[in-house]
């Protein structure tokens, strides 16, 4: 049994840091982690623990393998979405992950799960379900980005429904706070969702409104096309 952290949305390091860090027996454990563009920056941040285990990729984590466009804001809020953030793009390549798991791992390892991909979780858990690939899954850690991205309450609430139907939480993830003493206690309920939304509909009332006519010019279009 091979013990896995798969690390989705690396930025520049910071989840690995936290994880050798807190994680019981962190050193027996395999590490993949996948951020485009910033494989010296992780590298660097690093130094102290160096280690063959550790594997980094310079791509991003989507529902198929190819390329695509990254809108590089240079912080925490880069995306393979267009956040209204940044200008600047740069072309990436692009690693499905649930293919990744299938083609590299067994149903007996043990592999801890994080994504924090700046609003293509939707996406990418929605490809996981489809695919059953959370049996593969032990230990699922995500960041749900709501009304952010111009996700609605139902959207959320679906993403969340999906993953405990599969016998799953999402344990929410914060590198610069985690505690593998407390992390059990934080997980994503319906609940907790609403009031993430409330909040991010406050902060977020553009993006929110915009969603909305999107999605209904798509439910339009779609009717006619019909």
């Amino acid at each position: 049994m091979r013990k896995v952290f798969l690390d989705c949305g690396a930025n520049k390091g910071q989840s690995i840091i936290a994880f050798l860090k807190e994680f019981p027996n962190s050193d027996e454990f395999e590490i993949f982690s996948f951020e485009p563009g910033r494989s010296e920056e992780i590298l660097s941040s690093l130094y102290k623990f160096k280690s063959e285990k550790i594997k980094i990729f310079n791509s991003a984590v989507d529902t198929q393998d190819g390329y695509k466009k990254f809108y590089d804001s240079g912080d925490t809020s880069s995306s393979l979405i267009d956040r209204n953030r940044t200008k600047n793009t740069i072309k990436v390549k692009t690693i499905c992950l649930s293919k990744f798991i299938l083609e590299n791992f067994d149903e007996k390892d043990y592999i801890i799960l994080k994504i924090d991909i700046e609003g293509s979780e939707y996406d990418v858990i929605d490809d996981l379900f489809k695919k059953s690939i959370f049996k593969y899954i032990n230990v699922f850690f995500a960041e749900i980005h709501g009304s952010k991205i111009g996700k609605s309450l139902d959207d959320s609430i679906d993403l969340l429904n999906k993953v405990n139907s599969s016998g799953h939480k999402i344990y929410e993830w914060e590198a610069k706070d985690f505690k593998y003493d407390n992390f059990k206690k934080n997980y994503y309920t319906i609940e907790k969702i609403k009031l993430y939304h409330a909040k991010w509909d406050k902060k977020f009332p553009k993006k929110n409104i915009l969603y909305k006519i999107k999605r209904l010019y798509w439910r339009i279009k779609n009717y006619y096309l019909d």
